[in-house]
């Protein structure tokens, strides 16, 4: 079993911070000096970037005993190079150990995950599925 970890950020109770400056002179909110303009007041939220993480359970897919004939995807992380790197493994996957085909689908960036009815597409049409992560 595998074990997957999602994080959820918590949101603090937000701190107010009140500034107010006048030519150096820090003032208490609302407070003013003749003839002096002052920054009007700013709230700052701060958020806590720790959480709990929860758990889940998951199965993983057995291994094939050979990848000959199967439907596998490529899925470009559109980081540099990935596509060429990849145009080099499915020639290989192809002439070499005769997977039945390669489809290939790009994320929308490399911050951005792939799509719910991408993945799913990925799932009826595919056997496995290559990604690359990181650099």
């Amino acid at each position: 079993m595998h074990t997957h970890y999602a994080s959820r950020a918590r949101r603090l109770p937000s701190v107010e911070r009140r500034h107010a400056r006048c030519l150096d002179i820090t003032l208490g909110p609302g407070q003013f000096r003749r003839g002096v303009s002052c920054v009007e007041e700013k709230t700052t939220v701060i958020l806590d970037p720790v959480s709990i993480p929860t758990t889940k359970k998951l199965a993983l897919t057995p291994r094939p005993q050979s990848i000959g004939g199967l439907r596998i995807a490529v899925v470009d992380n559109t980081k540099p190079n990935f596509n060429i790197f990849m145009d080099r493994i499915e020639e290989l996957l192809l002439s070499r150990y005769g997977v039945g085909s390669v489809s290939r689908y790009v994320k929308p960036g490399r911050t951005v995950g792939v799509a719910a009815n991408v993945v799913a597409e990925i799932k009826a049409k595919c056997d496995f599925a290559i990604t690359g992560l990181g650099d």
